[in-house]
């Protein structure tokens, strides 16, 4: 169902379009970062691009882990309770990336839904006593408490024949 928005940036729909879904692939490699815990016991490194974590390298920074991690939107309906608005934070949003501090290798992005409907702040660093990615993720609705938010994680392939890799 459409309602002559821009569909290439909204997609007014009751199913998923041309199930099971793309073919696998790596990320842009457009990065505005890269970071790691600043002491280098972690053995976790990640990659930020277009708003999100596009790429976890671990147990070493030549091992993909995770392709990529953000966020899936939608509204739903003011009667029926359908989703009516649905978004991908990562396509959908004007990305702004701040370091933490001089030399933290940590981020904060915040991306803005392009129609002003939603905003997401998130805070990403790793955490330097255990192998793991921390990100704090703030959700705000610029429309009202209909929108609501759901992750969408990529894991890398990387022990099996897949053309990813």
């Amino acid at each position: 169902m459409s309602t002559g928005d821009d569909e290439a940036s909204i997609r007014w729909t009751a199913a998923a379009p041309d199930p099971p879904g793309m073919e696998p692939r790596w990320t842009s490699s457009a990065k505005s970062g890269i970071g790691t815990a600043l002491d280098g016991r972690s053995r976790v490194w990640f990659a930020v691009s277009h708003g999100i974590v596009d790429e976890v390298y671990y147990p070493r920074v030549d091992q993909a882990n995770t392709r990529d991690m953000g966020l899936i939107v939608t509204a739903s309906g003011m009667t029926d309770g359908r989703a009516t608005f649905f978004s991908e934070g990562k396509r959908d949003t004007r990305s702004v990336v701040q370091l933490l501090g001089p030399g933290v290798p940590g981020y904060r992005l915040i991306n803005t839904c392009v129609h002003e409907q939603y905003r997401i702040v998130k805070t990403v660093v790793t955490d330097p006593e255990r192998d793991v990615l921390v990100q704090h993720v703030r959700f705000e609705s610029l429309i009202g408490s209909r929108c609501s938010a759901a992750r969408r994680t990529t894991t890398a392939c990387t022990s099996c024949d897949c053309r990813h890799r």
